[in-house]
């Protein structure tokens, strides 16, 4: 019995000591500062220094103070690579906050309700059916993650010689899905009942805008967001008019 005990009790030990460990890096508490100044500029001289040493690519840092830029810097690996407040990057999910802010625009011009059904607003693609009330896929809930969609979206992209698919496509099933998930814009579970991470939600918001607003998603946050920001080096769409500043993107390998 003794021996019973003393097994239990480090395996109880084990699971705390491992808790605290995952807990301790995820919170960062056992995280060492790479910023031994403590203060923001130290924080940028510090970066710059693990980039140089350790990234491969290109990148762009701006230290932000009471909402001012006040700071940059960009790094290469590309001797003949010019990088500067021009160059466009790719953002993937950051691209979200710039949509929900073409989304309230709507709502804030009385277009939009942010709790009404989005089948109401939908012409050009619908929700398909569902044992869940497709009633409950709201505006909100596409803004938060919560409509109940199960697509696990992370879009992989495509590369410039490659076809893109129409919204309504991507919305039936995603050709850069990955792989897990179902990668289609469909009620899985019930709508509003928990966060789940879903591209698909807000490729159904730009969709939306579109249907709302009669404009293309670009046209319309180019009007709306980029141009009223004076983000004269910014777009939803790579063409023409953005090709030439796009920095090389590499992969991990």
């Amino acid at each position: 019995m003794k021996k019973i005990k003393t097994i239990v009790g480090v395996i109880l030990f084990m699971a705390a000591w491992t808790a605290f460990v995952w807990l301790g890096f995820v919170q960062g508490y056992l995280l060492q500062s790479i910023n031994s100044r403590n203060t923001p500029q130290g924080f940028v001289e510090a970066s710059k220094g693990i980039l140089e040493t350790e990234y491969v690519g290109n990148l762009a840092l701006a230290l932000v103070e009471n909402w001012v830029v006040s700071e940059t810097y960009f790094h290469t690996n590309d001797n003949h690579a010019l990088l500067n407040e021009q160059s466009a990057f790719p953002v993937a999910s950051i691209s979200k906050w710039v949509t929900a802010l073409g989304v309230l625009h709507l709502v804030q011009e009385g277009k939009l309700d942010l709790d009404r059904p989005v089948e109401a607003y939908l012409t050009r693609w619908h929700l398909p059916e569902s044992e869940f009330d497709n009633a409950g896929v709201t505006v909100r809930r596409l803004l938060s993650h919560s409509a109940g969609f199960d697509d696990d979206l992370g879009y992989g992209g495509f590369t410039a010689d490659e076809t893109m698919q129409t919204l309504e496509e991507s919305l039936d099933l995603a050709a850069d899905r990955g792989d897990y998930g179902s990668g289609r814009a469909q009620v899985g579970y019930p709508p509003g009942d928990q966060f789940r991470y879903s591209g698909a939600s807000y490729a159904l918001l730009q969709l939306l805008i579109e249907e709302v607003s009669g404009q293309s998603f670009t046209e319309y946050m180019q009007a709306t967001v980029f141009d009223p920001l004076g983000m004269t080096h910014s777009s939803v769409q790579v063409g023409d008019s953005t090709r030439i500043r796009l920095v090389d993107i590499y992969r991990t390998d």
